[in-house]
């Protein structure tokens, strides 16, 4: 914009531009320049720009020694500091933070810069995050994410905690100035002493923790959370909030602290709350929230993967679903069902729980598997657990039963698979039903000359189906050439062989 004048001075505001031109047009005394009879005009001109304070600052992707920290703001620059140390200062807009401590709180504030320069933003905006534990934690940190200071009397007009799902609104404005910052966490909030009355149950699947920098009261105040993804919602409109001080507290349900809702599905707003502290989501008769697991572990066993789970209490459980992938994003497919697994079946309505397991034997060495579990209620509502993941380890020559209908009525084995292969395959045999006590059994890889290569397994195993896997190695562990090789089961004084190829 254009200002024609006498100036000695000038105010801008950035709220358009941060970078402004100053052309300054003035007339010189008589006689300048030197022997002229009337004063010249004469212009000047710069540039200046302002440096703003970014809007958001937040940390996602929060492991044990690391966490991924993200802002924005229109500054050509910004500055990070963590702990009151520098550790990033350029255009970017993330940093990733390493070589941190597990269960360690860190002070990060992000500072809008000058282009080159070693000029910032008066203000910042600050963010204190922790790491997760080095083992396992019940209550994960999905996003943290903090606002700018906002001055007193300001909030009146709804403003969000960036990607937490929580919006905040002062209908008569802040006491004080205040930044704030909201923690949207994934798993088990936990429960001091009961639920309150009429609470069932409480989800497993988001709960908050909100906070003000200025202390736990900075004014009369609305709060809005997004509700989308929380799987096992029959009613929306009698979802209650419960909010506690802390997690040494008790919870509460708002309205016994004055407050009202409203209901928009999938947004809750409680109305009227003065302080700030813990949320969760909590469900009364009227809705059957997801299943409620004290665990989900996955381990690598000699025979296979195992998954373990255990329930707390379960509401409307028809059973699980097991499902695998070999990338965290998926795709994943289906293991196994409550549908033909009846010790995946759940126990429908419980106030106790149950320990569940799985045996996952179709599995490589080496490799790493991610898991998901389904809990499935009696309407085909779905609610997932996980992933969880863990890497194969497993003995060669360990024997694995493989469950396949029904019992098998003869001596058997059956064609490897891969074949040919590299590095391993996979070898099936049959013990019948009809055999009076458990026989002794082997099964033997010997080369083109009948060399013995590798006694895979002997052993007096019960009726069924097994499997063992071969690794291209022979009795001391050395990985023997290609080649063609075969595989000899001996049973009750018999022999049956197949052909293998092993390509290198």
């Amino acid at each position: 914009r254009n200002r024609w004048g006498d100036y000695s001075a000038m105010s801008v505001d950035p709220a358009d531009d941060l970078n402004f031109w100053v052309f300054n047009q003035y007339a010189m005394q008589r006689g300048s320049p030197t022997g002229s009879e009337d004063g010249r005009w004469a212009t000047c001109f710069g540039n200046f720009g302002t440096i703003e304070t970014p809007t958001f600052l937040e940390a996602n992707n929060i492991a044990s020694t690391s966490m991924m920290l993200h802002w924005s703001g229109r500054s050509a620059e910004f500055r990070l500091m963590r702990d009151g140390t520098e550790v990033y200062a350029g255009s970017d807009t993330s940093y990733t933070a390493t070589g941190l401590s597990p269960s360690t709180t860190y002070s990060f504030q992000v500072y809008g810069k000058a282009s080159g320069q070693t000029y910032y933003s008066t203000n910042n905006v600050s963010l204190q995050a922790t790491t997760a534990p080095s083992g396992s934690d019940t209550n994960p940190t999905e996003v943290i994410s903090s606002t700018p200071t906002i001055d007193a009397g300001g909030g009146t007009t709804e403003f969000e905690i960036k990607d937490t799902g929580v919006w905040l609104t002062f209908p008569s404005g802040t006491s004080t100035s205040s930044s704030f910052t909201s923690a949207k966490k994934t798993g088990d909030p936990g429960v001091v002493g009961s639920l309150p009355t009429g609470i069932t149950n409480i989800s497993k699947d988001r709960n908050w923790t909100v906070t003000a920098s200025a202390g736990t009261s900075v004014g009369t105040y609305n709060i809005r959370f997004d509700l989308t993804g929380v799987p096992g919602i029959q009613n929306f409109n009698t979802l209650k909030i419960l909010k506690r001080d802390n997690s040494s507290s008790s919870w509460e349900e708002v309205s016994s602290l004055g407050a009202t809702y409203v209901y928009n599905e999938p947004y809750i707003t409680v109305q009227g709350l003065t302080t700030f502290s813990d949320f969760a989501i909590a469900s009364t008769g009227d809705n059957s929230l997801p299943v409620e697991l004290s665990s989900f572990v996955a381990n690598a066993r000699p025979l296979g993967i195992e998954l373990t789970w255990a329930t707390q209490s379960e509401v409307n459980n028809a059973g699980f679903i097991v499902e695998r992938s070999l990338n965290e994003q998926g795709p994943y497919d289906e293991l196994a069902s409550f549908r033909t697994d009846s010790t995946l079946e759940g126990l429908g309505n419980s106030s106790f729980g149950q320990n569940y397991s799985y045996l996952d034997t179709e599995i490589s060495d080496g490799v790493t598997y991610w898991y998901k579990l389904v809990d499935v209620d009696f309407a085909g509502q779905r609610n997932e657990h996980g992933p969880v993941k863990v890497t194969a380890h497993f003995q060669q020559g360990a024997l694995r039963s493989v469950y396949d209908g029904g019992l098998p009525v003869r001596y058997a084995i059956l064609p490897n698979y891969p074949n040919p292969f590299n590095p391993e395959t996979r070898i099936r045999f049959e013990i019948p039903a009809d055999q009076q006590d458990a026989a002794p059994i082997s099964v033997t890889v010997f080369d083109v000359t009948g060399r013995k290569v590798k006694e895979l397994y002997t052993g007096r195993p019960m009726a069924g189906r097994y499997e063992l896997i071969w690794q291209g190695k022979d009795q001391s562990g050395k990985l023997v050439p290609s080649g063609v090789y075969f595989c000899v089961f001996r049973h009750s004084n018999k022999a049956q062989v197949i052909k293998m190829s092993l390509l290198r």
